[in-house]
């Protein structure tokens, strides 16, 4: 059985977004052009856009119209690197250390914890 009209509209966006044919933050073509590419009524139209609505793809702006929506690409550093991993600065043998503390304290609070490479295969 094939796909509803209104899917296969939402497809072909779908993939225009993601090759970069319509480019992030670009407005999207009005309802009626798009009525008059895919030979389609306007509530299949409606329904391919809430489609990709639903999956953060477009935006509609009331009086303004659809837009793709922006990706943010975070920016994520390390302030420290190891020079053998090329990771964090070491961040992983603070953590040793505390869980090797941890099992010498006598405090009721703290309880020893298993060996590391036990509690890091569970996890």
């Amino acid at each position: 059985m094939p796909e509803p009209m209104y899917r296969q509209i939402a497809e072909d966006l779908r993939g225009k977004i993601e090759m970069g044919e319509i480019a992030q933050g670009a407005q999207l073509p009005t309802e009626i052009e798009l009525m008059e590419q895919y030979d389609a009524s306007r509530n299949t139209v409606r329904d391919a856009i809430k489609l990709l609505t639903a999956r953060d793809l477009v935006e509609t702006r009331p009086g303004q119209g659809t837009f793709v929506v922006e990706r943010i690409n975070p920016f994520v550093t390390t302030l420290t690197e190891d020079p053998v991993t090329s990771r964090g600065g070491g961040e992983q043998n603070v953590y040793i250390a505390e869980v090797q503390a941890n099992r010498t304290s006598t405090s009721p609070k703290c309880r020893p914890v298993e060996d590391l490479q036990t509690y890091r295969s569970r996890a």
